[in-house]
């Protein structure tokens, strides 16, 4: 993987655009999104949003959001990165994007027995 420049800054750390090298059949080269947590508060907050994104996706909530690709941990334990398809332009800046129902989302995210 090849990181290119900062595209964002978050509430875990930086967010960055790469190229990411997929050897499978053929050689596919992916442009990415990696958001970067350094220590283990971060780090759990960036987990935390990964295992919120494969609920959601398990839930068959998919429109507006990316699947990520994976989590990575450092072998030390003090960074994580979340790696995710670049899609451009964020949310926030695209008006027409509407969520379908927030009660549908609430009942999704605070499932009293998630399966994480």
């Amino acid at each position: 993987m090849v990181l290119k420049s900062e595209i964002g800054h978050g509430a875990t750390g930086e967010v960055l655009r790469g190229t990411l090298k997929v050897e499978a059949s053929a050689c596919v080269l992916l442009d990415v999104a990696v958001k970067l947590a350094l220590g283990s508060e971060r780090g759990n907050s960036l987990r935390q949003e990964y295992k919120i994104y494969q609920l959601l996706m398990k839930s068959g909530v998919t429109a507006g959001i990316t699947a990520p690709l994976g989590l990575f941990d450092d072998v030390g334990g003090e960074a994580c990165a979340l790696v995710m398809p670049y899609e451009g332009t964020p949310l926030a800046a695209r008006p027409e994007f509407v969520l379908t129902s927030s009660y549908q989302c609430s009942a999704i995210l605070y499932h009293p027995y998630p399966h994480f």
